[in-house]
């Protein structure tokens, strides 16, 4: 019976850990945040270091992916929804992203910033006050 109880709770104590880190890290996987006329737009969290001496930032990365056979042009608004208020979802933001993709192809970014429309940041965690981020939304989408 003390060995039952014992393995019950290292596996609960092991799930339960496992749970902690993974709260704890960025999203490493692409997952979909939204999708219109064959263009699919993928996001995932990640931490980018700038500074060597400060700590890493969190990105949100995304991915587009034409999957027509034509060319497409997509006008969108990369915004990142905090608890109080919705940095780049108006029309007339910095985070307004105008961009062609041709067919069946993507294109996505990364902690390089070559293709700095497709990263945004969303924590620093070298700042004391800082807001409380929600999630990552492409508003005023157009396809043509």
């Amino acid at each position: 019976m003390k060995k039952k109880l014992f393995s019950v709770l290292v596996a609960l104590t092991t799930i339960f850990s496992a749970n902690a880190q993974s709260l704890k890290q960025p999203n490493t996987d692409w997952f979909e945040l939204t999708r219109k006329d064959g263009v699919i737009f993928w996001v995932k969290r990640q931490e980018c270091s700038i500074v060597e001496t400060q700590k890493p930032l969190q990105y949100a990365l995304l991915r587009i992916e034409n999957t027509n056979a034509d060319k497409k042009q997509l006008s969108f608004n990369f915004g990142i929804q905090y608890t109080d208020v919705c940095s780049g979802c108006d029309d007339f933001s910095e985070n307004h992203v105008d961009l062609s993709i041709a067919g069946n192809t993507s294109s996505e970014g990364d902690c390089t910033f070559e293709n700095h429309l497709l990263t945004r940041l969303i924590y620093n965690p070298n700042h004391q006050h800082g807001r409380t981020f929600v999630n990552e939304i492409i508003t005023n989408l157009t396809i043509k």
